[in-house]
């Protein structure tokens, strides 16, 4: 029995008459509990469920994010040092998935009881990052510098790496991505401090051996991690795609094969996809990568990030299916319109022996994928304005690597909105796309006020699709001003809703001005 009992996390008094032997035991197992009957073990075991499913799926179980603070608290309180230490460990990713479910309270609560606790410094620092996160996302002016502890915990990271551990420093390396480029410090402000300056903004991110793996050509650092037996023998095969097992020629050799892929969005690429499409000499196809299922795996950014440290120091990236493969070796060119998670995926999985071709438009300025991807791997760098191409080249000096940089403006179809205007346009302003913070309808609203001021006849056309309601917390707050404002009397009888259109030049003839 005492050997049972000193391995136990907790011991139970079924009744009364066991409490003196529960209590004997327990003194010979200062990592255990003593309690009595089941039930409060019972709801401390589903508190405990509750909080293991949250930390290792990533998804709400049992209890609601609103429970999850006293769930936490009871399962620390209830089970031995043991499964005490382990739910300590998990702390970071109980933060992250509150702080993801915009349960933000809630995130804060539980990082504060786990960094209230004798915790090693490595998870203090990486519980330190989760807490600004989430103070960051909930518009909280944050307690820690950042630049403190996004150094702290990329030097945690950097220490998983040189010892072959990239999961882990993968992990770390998202919630230092997650923290660093939050919208709500770039996106959704007047002033961002990675636009104003990238070098010193950056600084901890460039002196970190796991971001510089991240952007790193394949093998190029596998001499900065121990050689385990794994990490050895996957430096001895082939890097992916040095080859491509090409097709046999045919007839249609004749043609120049296109691949375009994308997450989804080609709004911006689709005339110029289709005048390719149309074009004589060529064979395109596209691979529209969210319509694809469990097809073409290792999409998701965790997979990635792995693949992409594990790839600069020597790994193999893991193979896609036969079919899957097949594809991405078929064409001659890879298009992909925005720097966005399929651009990453690409660069990983495309064979080397097939041109990249590569567009960014200005909301990758703010993101992280473009730290995360060889651009030596890029023949075409394409970008689509100067000013854009002159700061992404400052914040991220690896994409000077890319063979050929281009400035190409989006495509503008102006003709098609000559169409005539209606009595009503004289006196009417539009905003397309006016759902978004950065779009600063309410600006416009104010712009409608002060025309009313001088004649009431003037209306406000709000184009396109309302606020979403997965907002961050500060454009939650700017959705509410927006809405109170456009209720006020100087403006309420003068804005006018029209929903998502694919008909933009007809709805266009009621206004004057957009």
């Amino acid at each position: 029995m005492r050997e049972h009992a000193a391995r136990a996390d907790a011991l139970v008094a079924l009744e009364q008459r066991g409490v003196y032997a529960v209590w004997r035991l327990a003194r010979e197992n200062d990592a255990t509990v003593a309690v009595l009957g089941l039930e409060p073990l019972r709801a401390a075991a589903e508190d405990l469920r509750a909080v293991e499913l949250l930390a290792e799926k990533g998804r709400l179980h049992i209890r609601s994010a609103a429970e999850v603070p006293a769930a936490w608290r009871s399962a620390m309180v209830t089970f031995g040092r043991s499964r005490r230490a382990q739910l300590l460990t998990s702390a970071p990713r109980v933060v992250r998935t509150l702080r993801r479910l915009k349960a933000h309270a809630e995130a804060e609560s539980v990082a504060r009881a786990a960094l209230a606790e004798d915790i090693p410094p490595d998870l203090a620092s990486w519980l330190r990052l989760e807490l600004t996160a989430a103070q960051l996302t909930a518009a909280v002016e944050p307690e820690h510098r950042l630049a403190k502890v996004v150094s702290d915990v990329l030097s945690a990271s950097d220490a998983h790496l040189r010892v072959g551990r990239i999961d882990a420093a993968a992990e770390l390396a998202i919630s230092v991505a997650e923290t660093v480029f939050n919208r709500a410090l770039h996106a959704e402000v007047d002033r961002s401090p990675l636009a104003e300056d990238p070098d010193s903004f950056l600084a901890p991110l460039r002196l970190s051996l796991t971001y510089q793996a991240l952007a790193a050509p394949a093998r190029s650092l596998d001499t900065k991690v121990a050689e385990t037996s794994e990490a050895a023998i996957a430096a001895t095969a082939p890097a992916r795609g040095t080859t491509s097992p090409r097709r046999a020629d045919t007839d249609d050799r004749l043609l120049h094969r296109l691949l375009v892929i994308s997450e989804g969005n080609l709004h911006f690429a689709e005339g110029i996809i289709q005048d390719l499409e149309a074009h004589a000499a060529i064979d395109s196809r596209r691979l529209i990568l969210r319509e694809q299922g469990p097809r073409f795996g290792r999409r998701d950014t965790m997979s990635m990030m792995v693949d992409r440290i594990g790839e600069a120091v020597g790994r193999r990236v893991p193979d896609l299916e036969t079919a899957d493969a097949d594809l991405l070796s078929w064409p001659d060119t890879v298009f992909v319109d925005w720097c966005d998670n399929a651009a990453m995926w690409t660069l990983l999985n495309v064979p080397r022996d097939v041109r990249l071709v590569i567009r960014l438009h200005s909301i990758e300025a703010f993101s992280h994928q473009p730290h995360m991807m060889d651009w030596s791997r890029v023949a075409d760098l394409v970008f689509v304005g100067a000013h854009v191409r002159d700061f992404m080249l400052r914040a991220v000096p690896t994409m000077a690597s890319a063979g050929r940089v281009h400035v190409l403006p989006n495509a503008m179809w102006l003709t098609r909105f000559s169409l005539p205007k209606r009595a009503a346009a004289s006196r009417t302003v539009a905003m397309v796309g006016w759902g978004q913070k950065v779009k600063d309808p309410v600006w416009a609203v104010e712009v409608l006020a002060r025309l009313r001021a001088v004649d009431e006849q003037w209306r406000l056309m709000l184009i396109g699709r309302d606020f979403a309601d997965s907002q961050t917390t500060s454009g939650a707050l700017y959705r509410a001003q927006f809405r109170e404002r456009i209720r006020r009397d100087d403006v309420r009888d003068g804005v006018v809703f029209v929903p998502f259109t694919d008909d933009l030049p007809e709805v266009l003839r009621d206004a004057g001005f957009v």
